[in-house]
C-alpha cells in the first residue's frame, strides 16, 4: 500500500524530495498558489494557504505525511505572519476539516525569517 505524503508549499526543494521517493511506495501531493511549474508524478492542489476556505481539490486519500515548506511572498512582517501563522491554523483546520489525522508533520524553515 501506498504512503501519501502532501507538500504544503512544493517549491524546488519539495519537488526535489517528492521526485526521490519511488513512485511505487508514494503517492504525492503539491500545493501552491500555481500548479503549472509542478512535474509530474506530484498531484497538483491549487491552493493558498493564507485562505481559511477548505480547497475544493484537497486530497480525499488518509495523509501520512505532511510537508510544510511555504515561504512568503514578500519579506516583511506582515507577510510572514500570513503565511507562517494564519497559514498554518489555516492548513491545521484543512486537516481537522476533512478528518486527516497524518502520522508525522514536518516543518522546514529558513534562517531567513530571523532578526
Amino acid at each position: 500500500m501506498k504512503k501519501n505524503i502532501i507538500f504544503v508549499g512544493c517549491g524546488k526543494l519539495s519537488q526535489r524530495v517528492a521526485q526521490k521517493l519511488p513512485a511505487t511506495q508514494w503517492q504525492c501531493f503539491g500545493v501552491r498558489r500555481t500548479i503549472d511549474e509542478l512535474p509530474t508524478g506530484i498531484k497538483p492542489v491549487q491552493a493558498d494557504i493564507t485562505q481559511k476556505a477548505l480547497p475544493a481539490c484537497w486530497p480525499t486519500e488518509a495523509l501520512d505525511y505532511v510537508v510544510i515548506a511555504v515561504a512568503p511572498g514578500e519579506r516583511n512582517q506582515a507577510a510572514y505572519e500570513r503565511v507562517y501563522v494564519e497559514g498554518q491554523r489555516n492548513l491545521y483546520q484543512w486537516l481537522a476539516h476533512s478528518q486527516q489525522q497524518p502520522k508525522r508533520v514536518f516543518f522546514v524553515s529558513s534562517t531567513a525569517v530571523y532578526g
